[in-house]
């Protein structure tokens, strides 16, 4: 008879899964036509601020100006309603942006870049060079794997067997 430590191995089944807080869906911020997709393919790896896609939009260009120029009138109410960029810095627009863009000044100034928010893996990417996408269609998704989720099941008879905090392998 010998005293040790009483261990057991459980064998389970499970997926891996991002952290919500560390995923992004990149959406159309306008409709358009994706010019030139800059990701090759999904498992790519990106850098915050890197170019995923060049987009051409007159509708994007047209409401980005409107927007500077109204930050550029005193502060008024229109038939628009009041100004939402009154205290913004005249070089950011959040709400005109959704997603992050560059322009592209050399160029035609009605093509961007779609920029990532995040540094990370593409898990998905929905668009091809040359489609028109409407505003709002899912183009990436970017996921920081640097934090993911085991789920798995576990039968009632396993359950003394795990606890919370108890390490994987």
């Amino acid at each position: 008879v010998q005293r040790r430590p009483l261990t057991r191995a459980l064998r389970v089944a499970g997926v891996l899964e991002a952290d919500n807080v560390r995923k992004t869906i990149i959406g159309a911020p306008a409709p358009g036509r994706i010019d030139a997709v800059h990701v090759a393919s999904v498992g790519v790896d990106v850098e915050q601020g890197e170019a995923l896609a060049t987009f051409y939009s007159p509708d994007l260009t047209f409401q980005t100006r409107r927007y500077i120029f109204r930050d550029r009138l005193p502060d008024k109410t229109d038939e628009f309603g009041p100004n939402p960029f009154k205290n913004a810095h005249p070089s950011r627009h959040e709400l005109a942006h959704p997603t992050p863009l560059r322009g592209q000044p050399a160029q035609d100034p009605f093509y961007n870049d779609l920029l990532a928010p995040l540094a990370g893996t593409v898990i998905e990417r929905a668009v091809f060079d040359g489609q028109y996408v409407a505003e709002g269609d899912r183009l990436f998704t970017i996921v920081d794997c640097s934090v993911l989720w085991f789920r798995f099941d576990v039968y009632e008879q396993q359950l003394a067997w795990v606890e919370p905090g108890q390490r994987l392998e």
